[in-house]
């Protein structure tokens, strides 16, 4: 409570300097239990406040270290995943590090324990700050971990046996410790029991390596799109077209479209925007920049635009494809995917997200989740580039496991994800059909405790991968400064 009460105070402290809010404003808040006042999905989403009332919605969390949040792992660490808030994944499983020699995943520690023979402490002076513990026998059990005379800056206990860390289940004996210390020197582990295959094992150091995963771009085309390319767009169309009788979302004065999941609700919108029926192919792509709201929750998972093709244009909603109706052939999704992490230090500022297809002979009634390679950050303008290559089927009739997703973000390829089959047949009326703009807060139960928005400057469908514009997006985040009130 005490740290919430000091990350509010200094936020506000922020935003007086800012000159958003006025200390005036602040002098009845939380006399009320109702929120009110007007709400602003400015550059930071800062709430305004009126007198007798209570802000809509917490500040920002505190921003990440300055480190690059794809080389820092948490202390949610598990055997899958090195941020587990986020979805980032260990190139390797059970993690990434360099031995002695600089080798990744090599086998010579950086430093060696004497043999474990009973318990009590084990001090090992260790050459660098953020390290990997195995032990070369049945781990004993670890109690207490100090750098030097100091807890650690950050701590996770990796079971193999789990996808979640040790710390959120119950351990086995073979396990991985991860510990970043504010600066290399002696570690002190303490052993608070051993066991029969325990003895005379010894603790082995290596450095921790986590690394933004590479991704593979032969095959897929490469930017050439133009103007001429661009089949569909929705900024220039007055955002008009939705299926739905009743969109909720906002077009701008200054073209943009404001979505915004109201305070009490789940949905900020779910309008389709059919693609011509002469301009779609077996190969699309959507261009749609987009800005979370640094008010988005860290604790649920949700949906963000894709292509699809659900049969929304004969009912609204779709036939298939969606929403528990399984793909059936013909009708498929590729909406995007928003993280469900934990509340944590990296979430205030980023989100993970990935691709979410309802894709033909997948096992359940809902869609397919696949995680980016790189988290998106939050209030901030960022270019997301969607291919959608639909796959092929044999003279037999046979699907062939060829079809594709892939994204780019700010023009540099993150995430391929190959071998989907979204159809099994060829006809006309299993190409994109429309682009999907779906933004809900997932969960079960969940319901808005303040307003969350997002902001879509453009949409684009096009036949061809377009090239990116840095200056552009540059220009986009330096000029957008505030829009008006959300919903």
């Amino acid at each position: 409570m005490l740290r919430r009460q000091i990350i509010l105070i200094g936020a506000l402290a922020l935003l007086v300097g800012l000159g958003v809010v006025e200390w005036g404003s602040l002098s009845k808040a939380g006399a009320s239990t109702t929120p009110c006042g007007e709400y602003r999905a400015d550059w930071s989403d800062a709430r305004a406040f009126s007198p007798d009332c209570m802000p809509l919605g917490p500040p920002p969390i505190s921003a990440p270290p300055v480190a690059e949040v794809t080389e820092q792992w948490s202390q949610d660490a598990s055997r899958v995943n090195y941020n587990d808030a986020l979805q980032l994944q260990w190139e390797h499983s059970l993690g990434d590090w360099q031995d002695a020699s600089g080798v990744r995943w090599g086998s010579t520690p950086i430093a060696s324990s004497a043999a474990v023979r009973a318990v009590g402490l084990v001090r090992v002076d260790v050459p660098a700050s953020d390290v990997r513990i195995t032990f070369s026998a049945t781990m004993p059990e670890v109690g207490e971990i100090r750098c030097g005379d100091s807890a650690p800056l950050a701590q996770a206990r990796i079971d193999p046996s789990t996808v979640r860390s040790w710390n959120q289940q119950i351990p086995s004996t073979q396990r991985v410790v991860l510990v970043r210390c504010a600066r290399p020197g002696v570690l002190s582990l303490n052993v608070t029991k051993v066991f029969s295959g325990s003895t005379g094992g010894q603790f082995k150091f290596y450095r921790n390596d986590p690394r933004q995963r590479g991704v593979d771009s032969a095959g897929l085309p490469s930017a050439t799109g133009a103007a001429a390319d661009v089949v569909l767009d929705l900024r220039a169309a007055g955002w008009r077209g939705s299926l739905n009788t009743k969109p909720i979302e906002k077009p701008l004065s200054n073209g943009m479209l404001l979505i915004t999941v109201p305070t009490g609700g789940d949905t900020g919108a779910s309008s389709q925007y059919p693609i011509p029926t002469a301009k779609r192919a077996e190969t699309m792509f959507a261009r749609y920049i987009m800005r979370i709201g640094n008010n988005w929750p860290a604790t649920t998972g949700g949906k963000y635009p894709g292509l699809a093709n659900t049969g929304a244009t004969v009912k609204s909603g779709g036939i298939a494809g969606w929403g528990g109706r399984m793909a059936d052939g013909i009708h498929w999704s590729a909406r995007t995917m928003r993280a469900n992490p934990l509340e944590g230090l990296w979430t205030g500022s980023y989100q993970g997200w990935g691709t979410y297809v309802y894709r033909l002979n997948h096992e359940t009634l809902n869609g397919d989740t696949r995680w980016s390679t790189r988290p998106l950050p939050k209030g901030e303008f960022v270019v997301i580039d969607q291919m959608v290559k639909l796959n092929g089927v044999n003279a037999d009739g046979t699907p062939r496991a060829d079809g594709e997703i892939a994204y780019w973000l700010n023009g540099i390829l993150v995430d391929r994800f190959p071998g989907i089959i979204f159809r099994n047949q060829t006809t006309p009326d299993t190409l994109p059909e429309t682009f999907w703009i779906d933004v809900y807060v997932g969960g079960t139960g969940y319901v808005a405790p303040y307003p969350h928005t997002v902001l879509l400057a453009d949409v684009l469908i096009s036949s061809k991968l377009l090239t990116f514009d840095p200056v552009m997006l540059s220009r986009l985040n330096a000029n957008t400064r505030q829009v008006p009130s959300a919903l």
